[in-house]
């Protein structure tokens, strides 16, 4: 599912839907901190989470597993927007952590 979600994304970046040329292509694919970060999102924050949660199923049950995995989506909000990035936190953000909380 991750790979072809990854080959459309990347077909619509390269076809015009983000202004990407294939040179502009192969100009990221070039640099380093670009394949990084890139990196670092497909295996750490996608791949590593899938099997965690995967394995937190074995261990609690899914009840539990799913306010988890529901809470962490308001700390990653809060933690890498507002905290680490400095965005402004505003009325609509805590609207959505509600329905957020509110749906798990």
């Amino acid at each position: 599912m991750m790979l072809f979600g990854c080959l459309v994304f990347c077909t619509l970046a390269v076809g015009g839907c983000e202004g990407l040329d294939v040179d502009g292509t192969l100009v990221l694919l070039g640099n380093t901190d670009f394949l990084i970060e890139t990196l670092y999102l497909a295996l750490f924050t996608s791949i590593a989470t899938s099997f965690l949660a995967m394995y937190s199923l074995k261990e609690l049950e899914a009840a539990r597993v799913g306010i988890i995995q529901t809470l962490s989506v308001v700390v990653a909000v809060a933690a890498g927007g507002v905290l680490v990035l400095q965005e402004t936190f505003l009325i609509y953000h805590a609207v959505a952590t509600v329905l957020i909380v509110a749906g798990g």
